[in-house]
Order: C-alpha cells, then structure tokens, then sequence
C-alpha cells in the first residue's frame, strides 16, 4: 500500500467517501429483510452516488473517491461472480465442490473490503491516501473524476 500525504484535506468527508459503498449495501439489506450475497454488488453504487459528489473538486477528496470506487468495483465483482459460480454449482452436482470454496471466498472478500475500508478510513483521518493493492485500476476509465472536472 502506497501512502500519500495531501494537503488541504477534509478528514470527515474523506473518511465519509471511504465508507459510502456501505450506504447502498446496508439500505439493500433494510429492504430485502436479511443479508444476501448479491447485494455486494451495490458497493460501488454508493461510492458513485454518494463518494464522489462529497470529494467535490478537492484533490484529496478526488483520490479518495476513486480508491473506494475501485475497491468497490473490485469487492462487488468478486462477490457477483463467486454467488454465479455457487449457483451453477448447487445445480451441477459435478462441480458441488465449488460451493464451499465459493463460501470460502465469499468471507475473504467480505473480510478483506471491511479491512481495507477501515485502512483507507482512519489513514484518511490523518489526511493520507491510501492506495489499495490488488484492485481493479478503474482510473483510466473515469477521466471525468481523475482531471478535477473543470478544476
């Protein structure tokens, strides 16, 4: 993990864009009544709808947006394509050893999003950036966050 000290940061909305995939996330679970596995796949609608309007033009804030997005995007594609793989293999009795594995997985990614949110979280209360290792690289594909929109 790469630290990055920034000025002019905003500890509070920084730690807020860390944690705003859970929005969405625990909302789902509100409304479907308990959890499900498919409802990770929402983690990065948070980060999106609530993540990037509070970075603003900010450069911190811009940075910390894009690092929940692509963690997000990393956590809610494993998570969608592990529950596909479990439920092909509770169909399929030739690859039935794929559910445990997929339960297995499931945890890890469950484990690593909550690590890794609390990691970004409090070094983003001591005005760095954290940038996650082994995540989706999304930069390039959101010019419109990455240039300051107009800044």
């Amino acid at each position: 993990m790469t630290l990055q000290p920034v000025t002019g940061v905003s500890p509070v909305r920084d730690v807020l864009i860390n944690l705003s995939p859970l929005v969405p996330t625990l909302a789902g679970v509100a409304i479907v009544g308990r959890p499900a596995i498919w409802l990770g796949v929402l983690l990065p609608v948070g980060a999106f709808a609530i993540g990037v309007p509070l970075a603003g033009r900010r450069e911190a804030g811009r940075k910390n947006a894009i690092n929940a997005i692509e963690l997000a995007l990393s956590v809610g594609g494993g998570l969608l394509l592990t529950y596909i793989v479990v439920s092909i293999a509770l169909r399929v009795p030739a690859i039935s050893l794929l559910i445990p594995v997929g339960a297995l997985a499931i945890l890890m990614l469950a484990a690593n999003w909550c690590f890794l949110t609390a990691a970004a979280a409090t070094r983003a209360v001591r005005g760095e950036i954290n940038n996650h290792p082994f995540v989706y690289r999304a930069r390039r594909h959101l010019p419109w966050l990455t240039e300051g929109r107009g800044s």
